[in-house]
């Protein structure tokens, strides 16, 4: 005999049971899970047998000849609902436990690395945000941890909106803090970096870094932003920029104090010519020589006092003011120029040799070209392919024979000048109309500009 109220009993438990398992089955998407059906059937199973149990169980006699279907009825109860539930179950948890099993791995190395990915991200940043774009674009912060609160005085509740960062950002960097957001909801990555105001009034310069991503089979847009102080890092690089103005300041003094010396210098043998007894006119001849010499060197300090950013001379300009120079001092402003130059940026070393050089040619030319009249000198400083090209014309009847000899001065010092120490050529076409062409290497190093384009 059966207790009608166990029985009972039984029935209503595995019926709560059942309807648990159906539920948890819908709201967590299991049906898909490997033997949660067999599961679910099992204990359906069960409940049947236990329910027909209890009505057998209950003191209602059965009318007429069912009496005679209490044996069917029992083995339904005790095959079909107790073996037949029992052994559904059996394997119906045989396929789903080793699932359960590989799912609590999964969710201990989910955790493992979530913390890992905090650990990390709290070495490599101050202040890390994770955020939900929700459908109308604000953003709801799921989580933000870092030490940034420490230095700026703000603790995590004080930064965890929109609003809140927009008070401690400065107003004028406002508009950055706006792009950045604007382009992390558009779901575009952004870098930012901006100034914002600590609890006590300190301005720290923050770097901002979003990536935005969407999880699997989600809709929803996550932005994962980390923030580190960088202050220290721009207090360094003022600093620099402060040491390097400075430093250029002084490099534009002493190149104006170089250029002043020469100057002095030029003076001076001025002030010797204009004393010497007789006139000689060799002598004349090698102080204007020398004074020429020492003004083409004064030039190049003169143009890196003037533009003293790049550290560069622009030997097109430069050989423009040579050729000024030059005239003015053989007395001869009425000549007339045809210029063809090139924005060519030469360094310290290499622009005052091409500058003696250049002015070697332009002393020759003044002297040989026209005398008696004001007569015209073409000078084309062109840079292609690596090589500066220098070359002077004049229109004169050509030098002569003595000024062209191999062993005169100014030819030797020009030959030593170009072949020795710039590593060049030069060439002489005779007169009328003598040319003098210099071809020049140019040495393009980790510090120098790219050759600009030529002038139009």
């Amino acid at each position: 005999m059966t207790d009608p109220i166990l029985d009972t009993l039984r029935t209503l438990i595995l019926a709560a049971i059942l309807a648990t398992l159906l539920h948890a089955g819908a709201r967590r998407g299991l049906d898909g899970t490997p033997g949660w059906r067999a599961i679910v059937g099992g204990f359906a199973l069960l409940l049947c047998a236990s329910a027909l149990g209890t009505l057998r169980g209950l003191p209602v006699p059965l009318p007429g000849e069912g009496a005679r279907l209490e044996p069917l009825l029992d083995l339904i109860e005790r095959v079909v609902g107790l073996l037949g539930g029992a052994c559904l179950l059996a394997w119906g948890l045989w396929r789903w436990l080793p699932v359960v099993a590989a799912t609590r791995a999964n969710q201990r190395e989910l955790l493992r690395l979530k913390e890992r990915y905090r650990a990390i991200s709290a070495t490599t940043s101050d202040l890390n945000i994770d955020a939900e774009v929700l459908p109308d674009g604000s953003l709801r912060v799921d989580w933000i941890s870092g030490s940034l609160h420490s230095a700026s005085g703000y603790t995590p509740d004080d930064i965890m909106t929109v609003e809140q960062w927009q008070r401690i950002v400065l107003p004028e960097d406002l508009p950055l803090l706006e792009s950045h957001l604007a382009a992390a909801g558009a779901g575009e990555g952004r870098r930012t970096e901006l100034r914002a105001r600590t609890r006590d009034g300190r301005v720290l310069w923050l770097a901002l870094a979003t990536c935005p991503r969407r999880e699997p089979d989600s809709p929803a847009l996550w932005l994962t932003t980390a923030v580190r102080d960088i202050s220290a890092r721009k207090q360094a690089e003022a600093d620099t920029l402060r040491s390097l103005e400075e430093n250029r300041t002084l490099l534009r003094e002493l190149h104006h104090r170089v250029k002043n010396n020469l100057q002095v210098i030029t003076g001076l043998v001025e002030l010797a010519k204009s004393r010497i007894k007789d006139a000689d006119p060799e002598v004349v001849a090698a102080c204007q020589d020398l004074q020429a010499r020492i003004g083409c060197m004064a030039l190049v300090h003169g143009q890196l006092y003037a533009d003293g950013a790049t550290g560069r001379v622009d030997f097109g300009l430069y050989a423009r003011d040579l050729a000024a120079q030059t005239a003015k001092l053989h007395g001869r402003e009425d000549t007339r120029f045809d210029l063809e130059l090139d924005e060519v940026p030469l360094s310290l070393d290499a622009a005052v040799p091409c500058g003696l050089a250049l002015n070697e040619l332009l002393t020759n030319a003044f002297r040989h070209a026209r005398p008696g009249g004001p007569g015209r000198i073409a000078l084309t400083v062109r840079a292609r392919g690596g090589e500066l090209l220098v070359r002077v014309s004049d229109d004169g009847p050509g030098a002569p024979a003595e000024a062209r000899d191999p062993a005169s001065q100014g030819l030797r010092l020009l030959r030593n000048l170009v072949t020795l120490q710039l590593r060049g050529s030069v060439e002489f076409s005779p007169g009328p109309g003598a040319t003098a062409t210099m071809r020049l290497p140019l040495e393009r190093d980790a510090d120098a500009a790219p050759l600009p384009s030529p002038r139009p």
